[in-house]
């Protein structure tokens, strides 16, 4: 929980926000923490949660796309 509390970026892959635990820690975060799913079906974003960003990709492809954004 410490670490969500103080993360810039939190990342969650292969789950679009239905399952916990991941699906919890997006209310562990700072509300300016960006919060980046990496799943390819539909999102359900919580109500009250901002700064989502959702890659619709499988999570070998969603993490590469990820990398090579965070790397340019």
């Amino acid at each position: 929980r410490l670490l969500c509390e103080n993360a810039e970026i939190l990342i969650v892959v292969g789950t679009s926000l239905n399952v916990y635990p991941a699906a919890g820690l997006v209310y562990d975060v700072n509300p300016t923490t960006e919060i980046i799913v990496i799943d390819p079906g539909d999102p359900l974003v919580p109500e009250g949660i901002q700064n989502v960003r959702y890659i619709r990709k499988p999570a070998t492809e969603g993490m590469q796309v990820l990398f090579d954004e965070l790397m340019a």
